[in-house]
């Protein structure tokens, strides 16, 4: 899906030199280009401080009209860090500009600051003077790597924000990943949130799932189920464990055992209150990059009931049931821009316990494959 950018007017980026930051920010705000030129006044609208961890070589498609899009939503400061795999410069160089609406709001002051990997441990402290006081901070990894947990210069950047947003559904190893998380969060004394955007993705799933199985509607069904299979397309691996977690902590499923069968399907075996859960997540090597089914199957009376539930045309949601007498329902599946979660997201510091509980079985279920 492409992003949702409005018309907008952007003062062309240009180097400045690093001393000459705060100075050329002021300047900026004071007498941006196209209003002098328009003879107009320019006013700054600015809800929060956004810092953009990119890699070319690893970041999302399009990334300038994703964070257009974002900074439309919910005006912002905009600071990018840009790796640069190829350069082995120690010292990092920046780019100032502005982008204003159509009646010359300025929404965005951007500062792209570059680095290469020997110059990556100067981004604490550049970012520190940069940052607008008294407006929350998030910290977007927009990399398809994993959190750089160990290193010092992330984890002094990452103690700026209240907030890590990330994005799992660009995991090439969704293990490491959800392992790099996790180690970052038990780092954070309880003081910082992380939010995955592919949790954003899951609440249309979540709610469905939770309506289909009410007990008001099918009772004893979720005391009962013995099976769930999740069926996902390439990259959303991670996902399918959050909703697993998901439904194994607000059921209290044990997690006992996990494997690898046929490299393209993984179970585990958890068990409840009432029995064995089998749990499997099997990834198509074709279709949409989300998850497709999930099938959970229950006992009732000796035979097993099921409700299947399916993205369809990444539209809507279709659930169906067998054993059980009751008709097929639907329900309308969000379509929503990267640029657009994450602008939500920066709406949203207070963290979701929900996600953090699901996000520590996801990290039982990966350390239970090296077992």
């Amino acid at each position: 899906m492409s992003s949702e950018v409005h018309h907008y007017i952007s003062h062309p980026p240009r180097p400045v030199p690093l001393e000459a930051l705060e100075d050329e920010l002021i300047k900026l705000w004071r007498h941006p280009e196209q209003a002098q030129e328009l003879g107009t006044h320019a006013v700054r609208a600015c809800m929060a401080n956004l810092i953009v961890f990119y890699s070319p070589a690893h970041g999302p498609a399009d990334l300038d009209k994703t964070l257009i899009e974002t900074v439309q939503r919910h005006p912002s400061r905009l600071i990018i860090l840009q790796e640069e795999a190829d350069s082995g410069s120690i010292h990092p160089e920046a780019l100032v500009s502005t982008h204003l609406d159509q009646s010359h709001q300025v929404f965005c002051e951007q500062i792209t600051l570059r680095a290469g990997q020997n110059g990556l441990e100067r981004f604490p402290s550049l970012v520190t003077g940069l940052l607008l006081e008294d407006l929350p901070t998030s910290l977007w990894w927009a990399s398809s790597k994993p959190l750089p947990h160990s290193q010092i210069w992330f984890l002094e950047t990452s103690r700026l924000a209240s907030q890590l947003i990330y994005d799992s559904f660009t995991w090439q190893d969704a293990r490491q990943g959800i392992r790099a998380v996790t180690q970052w969060l038990s780092s954070t004394e309880g003081d910082q949130t992380a939010a995955d955007l592919a949790w954003r993705r899951l609440k249309p799933w979540r709610r469905v799932i939770a309506q289909a199985l009410d007990p008001a509607l099918v009772p004893s069904a979720l005391e009962s189920i013995v099976r769930v299979s999740i069926k996902h397309g390439p990259h959303a691996l991670p996902q399918a464990w959050l909703l697993a977690g998901w439904m194994a902590h607000l059921l209290g499923w044990q997690l006992k055992s996990g494997k690898v069968a046929l490299g393209v399907e993984i179970v585990w075996q958890f068990e409840s209150k009432t029995g064995s859960v089998s749990v499997a997540c099997c990834r198509l090597t074709e279709g949409e990059y989300a998850l497709l089914e999930t099938a959970i199957a229950w006992q009732r009376g000796g035979r097993t009931c099921q409700a299947r539930f399916r993205a369809d045309d990444s539209t809507r949601i279709t659930v169906d049931y067998e054993g059980v007498e009751l008709k097929p329902r639907s329900v309308v599946l969000p379509q929503r821009t990267l640029g657009a979660l994450v602008a939500r997201q920066l709406s949203d510091f207070s963290g979701d316990p929900l996600f953090e509980q699901a996000l520590g079985v996801a990290r039982e279920m990966a350390d239970a494959l090296e077992q």
